[in-house]
């Protein structure tokens, strides 16, 4: 009898780094109650502790084990592993299988069943792949182990489960929502757009890619109060508030104050380096094998 597991990786890639930030010619500025606690990439110009915005203190305990310089470019994604990634992201034009599913969980087993859908309200669990135009996670729905292809995804406060979601046009997870390990958010496009928003979280991995290199648009927000843990990879530019454990490679990131956009700049945000968690199958380089879960 065969047996089917859910796989990741033992680290994200050989860099191991808590932040990852590339170097544009700007060094990175640090503001607010910011803390990096392990190994930090940073451009060449360095790091400045910046009180304009908030009375910061310089002295205080960062968390910083060791600075490295990052390059101008983040670490890149296995492109099998992209291409197989973005045929997920098409899936959503898909009109289904009409494979007949069962009631509590479609077993790994069994053939992947495709649903066209636009509410997750019931119960959706096991090899199964929902897509539609725009899909919706209400939080009265029972969800685990399925895939998720769509345009536009939102997940409605008060949801709790595990998906993975593929999209190419926007992510909202709502306050208070949950994705639940593991789970992971993926988006490639131009001009992208995910929003984390506060009391939410996500426990995986979340990956946005901006494939307009010259946009200045920001392609991810993260509001505070926000958990997040596991990989969090913009190839883009972000708005980075709340906590990340695990690791976190970032183009770009800018801080909004009112009005004001300032470049290259962490404010109010927590990021620590987490060695205790399988990472996913993104980045290339070799990589230890590590176990996630068994799937029925």
């Amino acid at each position: 009898m065969s047996k089917h597991f859910l796989l990741g990786k033992e680290n994200e890639c050989r860099y191991k780094a808590a932040l990852w930030t590339c170097d544009l010619k700007r060094p990175l500025s640090l503001s607010g109650d910011t803390r990096i606690q392990g190994l930090a990439y940073i451009p060449a110009g360095g790091i400045n502790y910046s009180d304009a915005l908030t009375d910061y203190r310089p002295e205080q305990d960062i968390g910083i084990t060791d600075l490295r310089l990052s390059g101008n470019q983040l670490p890149p994604t296995d492109a099998t592993v992209s291409r197989q990634l973005r045929m997920l992201m098409d899936i959503s034009d898909n009109t289904g299988t009409g494979i007949d599913i069962d009631e509590s969980y479609h077993s790994f087993s069994k053939p992947t069943a495709i649903i066209m859908t636009s509410d997750i309200k019931g119960t959706y669990m096991g090899n199964l792949i929902l897509t539609g135009d725009h899909i919706e996670f209400h939080k009265e729905a029972t969800v685990s182990d399925i895939i998720v292809s769509a345009n536009t995804v939102r997940i409605k406060t008060g949801f709790k489960g595990r998906a993975q979601i593929f999209c190419s046009d926007s992510v909202i997870v709502e306050a208070g929502a949950k994705l639940e390990y593991p789970s992971g958010i993926y988006m490639e496009n131009t001009n992208p757009y995910i929003e984390i928003r506060t009391g939410s979280s996500v426990y995986g991995y979340i990956v946005v890619k901006d494939n307009d290199v010259s946009s200045r648009q920001i392609c991810y927000v993260q509001k505070p109060g926000t958990s997040i843990k596991g990989l969090l990879y913009v190839d883009g530019i972000c708005d980075l508030k709340g906590h990340i454990s695990g690791a976190a490679y970032i183009k770009d990131c800018f801080h909004r104050d009112r009005d004001y956009l300032y470049s290259k700049t962490l404010h109010d945000v927590h990021i620590e380096r987490n060695d205790s968690i399988a990472y996913p199958i993104l980045l290339s380089g070799t990589y230890t094998r590590k176990p996630i879960k068994n799937l029925h």
